[in-house]
């Protein structure tokens, strides 16, 4: 930001370190990144026990690897194919209890938000979103495993497949609902 933007350089605002090292952030780092006092929030990636490969088939890790430039997957988006029950949910209280599912690798369930919060997923474009209630994800994770929530590629792999595992709460405070 700073290299850009003299005013974010006037107001000491950097980049978080990029790192190819696993684990670098560890928690969620508030960023003040704009000029109105919104946040930008650095959160932690996808840890799988060290190493993807580790865990990955190997088959199925060229689709973890970016083809081109990341480009954000917002939610809510009007762009994204979604379900009509979806998204008329969406637009009536936004992402609160609904989930979202990265391939097989990552499940967001969304607790409770303020009905203008919008996520942003950064990943290979092989790696497709689904977004449910999340009072059918269990059933919806299950079925689609190895199927729409790729990777596991196939019901073979997804019976090895170790699964979802960690468990992480994540709790964003605000003082001013305008930010």
């Amino acid at each position: 930001m700073s290299y850009k933007d003299p005013v974010a350089a006037s107001a000491r605002k950097y980049k978080p370190i990029q790192s190819a090292v696993p684990g670098t952030t560890l928690g969620p780092i508030p960023i003040d990144a704009f000029l109105g006092g919104e946040k930008l929030y650095d959160t932690p990636g996808v840890h799988l026990h060290h190493r993807q490969a580790a865990v990955i088939h190997a088959e199925d890790l060229p689709t973890l690897a970016p083809q081109s430039r990341l480009r954000g997957q917002v939610f809510p988006s009007s762009g994204k194919n979604l379900d009509s029950q979806i998204a008329n949910r969406m637009r009536s209280s936004g992402l609160s209890g609904l989930s979202i599912f990265w391939g097989g690798l990552v499940r967001i369930d969304v607790l409770k938000v303020l009905p203008e919060t919008c996520l942003t997923f950064y990943g290979p474009k092989a790696l497709q979103t689904h977004v449910v209630p999340t009072e059918e994800a269990d059933e919806f994770y299950q079925k689609e495993l190895g199927v729409l929530l790729t990777p596991p590629t196939g019901k073979e792999k997804a019976d090895d497949w170790m699964g979802l595992e960690t468990k992480r709460q994540l709790q964003i405070k605000y003082e001013d609902i305008e930010r």
